[in-house]
C-alpha cells in the first residue's frame, strides 16, 4: 500500500526533502494515493506569494514542490522560498485574558476581526426597481463570499491584510486609488480577474442590426458612400443614418463638457468636407459618440479600429494639422471602450491611454507651432485660424495638467505665457449661441482651476523627497492655507455662475476634488509622522511626544482643520454625485476624470474609516453613501466592462471588509507592519 508524500520543509532542519508519511487507515490511503501532485497541500510558499497572501502553486511546472511557482513564472518574478515559521516559543495567554476573552487584543483576535466578512447592506430598491442597469443580472450583483483561509502561525512583522497597508498607502491621486483597488481584488480572489457577470446575453450582431434598422427609418440615404472618404462607411460597417445619429449625439451629449470641436464638423451637411479635410476629428467624434450604448458595440469597434489606423499613420509620418490635435484631446477625455473579452480588474489603463493621447497631441502641437499662441504678440489678429490654434493649445495645457496630476507624472505642456492671462474673450469660437451655455466662460473657469491644480502639484507633490521634507518640516501648512484662500476666491466667482445642471455639476465635482487633493496632503503627513514614531519606538529610539492612536482625539492634532476639510470634501463630492447628477442622462457622457474623482473619494473615505479618523456616528451614513455611489456607477455604465461598473464592484469589495477595532497597541502594530520591507507598497508614482 502506497503512502502519501508531502513536502514538509517547514519543520526545523528540513530543506525541502520528501518525507514519507505512514497511512492512517486503509480506507483513506487509497484515496490519498489517487490524488495528483497538484492537489497535495503545500507547506512552503515563496516570498512573492506570501506578500500577496495568495496560494503558491509549485506543482504546475518544473519539478513538483520546487521553485519557480506558477505565479512567479507568469509575472516574471524571482521565486525564492520563504524560511520556516514553525517552532519557537509560544506565548501563553494570561489568566485575566482567559477570564475575559472579549477584552483580549492578541494578534489572532485582530486578524480574525479583519478577516471576518461584513458585507454592505444591499441598496434600497424602489417599487419599479429600475436603479440598476437592465444588463446586470440580479444574482450577479452579489459578490461571492470572501475566502477565509485558515490562519497560519507567523511572526507579527510578516502579517499582511488590506487594512494593514492602508496607513502606508499614500493616495496622492486617482492612479493610486485604482492600484489600491486592484491589489484588494487580487488579494481577495488570488487572481487578476473580476467576478463574472451573467445576464449579458444579447448578441452584438443582432443588437447592432436592430439599431441600424431603427436609424434607417429616420431618413433616406442622402448620398453615395463613394463620395465620403470614411473607410467604415465604404466597407458597409456603418450607414449614413448612423453617422447622422452619432454626430447629433456627440453635439448634444458630449460637446458641452469639452467644447473644442469645430461646430461645422458636427453638422451632417458638412460630412463630405469633414471627411476630406478633418478626418482625425471626424473619426474621434464618431468613436466617442458610439461608446455609450451596448447595442452599438459593433459600430464602436469599427470606428475605433479606423481611429487606431489614423493614429498609427499620424505617428509614423509625423505630419498633421490642428484637427488632429483636437482629435487626440477628445480621445484623451473619453477613452474608447476596452474589448468585451477583457475581464481583468484593471489598474487605470484608461488613464494611462489618456496620458498617451494627450502626449501625442502636445508633440504635434509643438511641431505645428501652436504653442506660440500662448504668448500675445503685438500684431495678433482675430483670425479664425489663430483663434482655433489658441483654443487647441489651451486645451492641451488643461488636459496635460489634469491627466498628469491624476497619474502622478510630469507635465509636458508649457501652457500660457507668464504674462498671458487667457479669458473668455480670447475664445470667440465658444461664444454663446441661442439656447446654449456660455462655453467660453466655462472654459475660463476650468482653465483657472487647472492652474490651481498645477500649482498645488508643483508645491506639495513635486517629488517624493520634497513631499517627505514637507511632511516632517511642517512648512506645508502655509502652502495649504494659501491654496485654500485661492480656492475660496475661485468658488466665490464661479460657484454662483449660472449654467445648465450638467455643466454646474462638472464645476462642483472639480472644485471638491481639488479641495480634497490639497487638504489630503496634511492628512497623509500626519499618518507619516505617526508611522515614523512607531518605527523609532520599535528600534528603541526616544520619541519627542507620547504616541496615541490616530483619530482617538483628532481635534488635538495640529492639522485637524485640514483633515476635517479633506473628509468634508470627499463626502461633498459623493453627495453631489449621488444627489445632483443623473447617472444615465448626464454622468455616462462626462469625461473620464469625473469617474476617477468619485472612485478616489470612495477609497479616501475607506482609508479614513480604517485609520480611525471617521467618527462612529457617521459611519452608517457614509456606508449608505457608498452604497448609493456603487449603484449610480453601475447605472452610468453602458455594459459590464465599463469603467463605472468594473471599479464599482471593486469599491463594494473594498467596503465589505471591516477595519479592525482601534486601540493603542493594534494601531501601532499595524503601522509597523505597514512599513515592513517585505510588504508591497502601492504605487505612488511621482516625478
Amino acid at each position: 500500500m502506497e503512502s502519501s508524500v508531502a513536502y514538509d520543509a517547514e519543520s526545523p532542519g528540513s530543506s525541502g526533502s520528501a518525507v514519507e508519511t505512514p497511512p492512517k487507515g486503509a480506507a483513506h490511503s487509497s484515496g490519498r494515493a489517487s490524488k495528483s501532485e497538484r492537489e497535495k497541500r503545500t507547506y512552503r510558499a515563496c516570498l512573492h506569494c506570501r506578500q500577496r497572501k495568495s496560494r503558491c502553486d509549485l506543482y504546475s511546472s518544473g519539478e513538483p514542490g520546487r521553485p519557480p511557482c506558477e505565479r512567479c513564472i507568469r509575472e516574471q518574478h524571482e521565486c525564492i522560498l520563504g524560511g520556516s515559521r514553525r517552532g519557537g516559543r509560544r506565548v501563553k495567554r494570561s489568566q485575566s485574558d482567559l477570564n475575559h476573552p472579549g477584552s483580549a487584543s492578541t494578534d489572532g483576535a485582530a486578524l480574525g476581526n479583519i478577516l471576518s466578512p461584513m458585507p454592505i447592506a444591499p441598496p434600497r430598491r424602489d417599487a419599479a426597481d429600475d436603479r440598476v442597469p437592465t444588463w446586470i443580472d440580479r444574482e450577479s450583483r452579489v459578490l461571492p463570499p470572501l475566502r477565509q483561509d485558515p490562519p497560519q502561525a507567523s511572526i507579527p512583522s510578516a502579517k499582511m491584510t488590506v487594512d494593514d497597508s492602508v496607513a502606508a498607502t499614500d493616495l496622492q491621486n486617482p492612479a493610486d486609488a485604482l492600484e489600491f483597488l486592484a491589489n484588494v481584488a487580487e488579494r481577495d480572489s488570488g487572481s487578476n480577474m473580476l467576478p463574472p457577470i451573467q445576464g449579458f446575453g444579447r448578441s452584438r450582431q443582432s443588437a447592432t442590426s436592430h439599431v441600424l434598422n431603427d436609424s434607417g427609418r429616420r431618413s433616406e440615404q442622402p448620398q453615395s458612400s463613394d463620395a465620403v472618404d470614411y473607410p467604415p462607411l465604404t466597407r458597409g460597417l456603418i450607414t449614413f443614418q448612423m453617422i447622422q445619429t452619432l454626430l447629433e449625439r456627440y453635439e448634444s451629449r458630449y460637446h458641452q463638457f469639452f467644447p473644442i470641436c469645430s461646430p461645422n464638423v458636427m453638422q451632417y451637411e458638412h460630412l463630405q468636407t469633414s471627411a476630406a479635410k478633418e478626418p482625425h476629428l471626424l473619426a474621434a467624434i464618431l468613436t466617442v459618440a458610439s461608446r455609450d450604448q451596448n447595442d452599438w458595440w459593433q459600430i464602436h469597434e469599427a470606428c475605433s479600429s479606423h481611429m487606431q489606423q489614423l493614429m498609427a499613420d499620424l505617428v509614423y509620418s509625423g505630419r498633421g494639422t490642428v484637427e488632429a490635435v483636437e482629435a487626440m484631446l477628445i480621445l484623451a477625455e473619453w477613452v474608447p471602450r476596452r474589448p468585451h473579452a477583457t475581464q481583468a480588474v484593471g489598474r487605470g489603463e484608461e488613464d494611462q491611454a489618456a496620458w498617451m493621447f494627450v502626449g501625442t497631441a502636445i508633440r504635434l502641437g509643438y511641431l505645428l507651432g501652436i504653442d506660440r499662441t500662448g504668448f500675445r504678440g503685438e500684431h495678433d489678429g482675430q483670425s479664425l485660424e489663430l483663434n482655433r490654434k489658441r483654443l487647441a493649445w489651451a486645451a492641451c495645457y488643461m488636459s496635460d495638467r489634469q491627466i498628469s496630476v491624476r497619474v502622478g507624472k510630469a507635465f509636458w505642456s508649457r501652457g500660457p505665457g507668464p504674462m498671458t492671462a487667457l479669458r473668455a474673450e480670447d475664445f470667440p469660437s465658444l461664444r454663446t449661441r441661442l439656447n446654449q451655455d456660455d462655453f467660453a466662460a466655462i472654459f475660463q473657469a476650468n482653465l483657472e482651476l487647472t492652474q490651481l491644480f498645477s500649482n498645488a502639484h508643483d508645491v506639495l507633490y513635486a517629488t517624493k523627497a520634497r513631499s517627505s521634507q514637507l511632511n516632517f518640516g511642517g512648512e506645508y501648512v502655509k502652502y495649504i492655507d494659501d491654496f485654500r484662500v485661492a480656492l475660496r476666491s475661485w468658488h466665490s466667482t464661479w460657484g454662483v455662475f449660472t449654467c445648465s445642471s450638467p455643466l454646474k455639476a462638472s464645476l462642483i465635482l472639480s472644485y471638491e476634488y481639488l479641495r480634497l487633493y490639497i487638504n489630503a496632503f496634511a492628512y497623509q503627513a500626519t499618518l507619516n509622522r505617526l508611522v515614523a514614531q512607531v518605527q523609532a519606538s520599535a528600534n528603541g529610539q526616544p520619541t519627542q511626544k507620547p504616541m496615541h492612536p490616530f483619530g482617538s482625539d483628532l481635534a488635538k492634532e495640529p492639522d485637524a482643520r485640514f483633515i476635517y476639510e479633506s473628509l468634508d470634501a470627499a463626502k461633498s463630492l459623493l453627495s453631489t454625485f449621488n444627489s445632483f447628477v443623473d447617472p444615465r442622462e448626464t454622468f455616462r457622457f462626462m469625461p473620464l476624470r469625473y469617474y476617477l474623482y468619485v472612485i478616489y473619494s470612495a477609497c479616501f473615505l475607506y482609508k479614513a474609516r480604517a485609520t480611525g479618523v471617521m467618527g462612529g456616528d457617521t459611519r452608517g451614513s457614509i456606508k449608505r453613501m457608498i452604497t448609493d455611489t456603487i449603484d449610480r456607477l453601475q447605472q452610468a455604465s453602458a455594459c459590464a466592462n465599463d469603467v463605472g461598473d468594473r471599479y464599482s464592484r471593486l469599491i463594494r469589495l473594498l467596503w465589505r471588509k471591516p477595519p479592525p477595532r482601534q486601540s493603542l497597541k493594534p494601531v501601532q502594530r499595524r503601522m509597523a507592519t505597514a512599513c515592513h520591507p517585505l510588504i508591497p507598497r502601492f504605487s505612488t508614482a511621482t516625478t
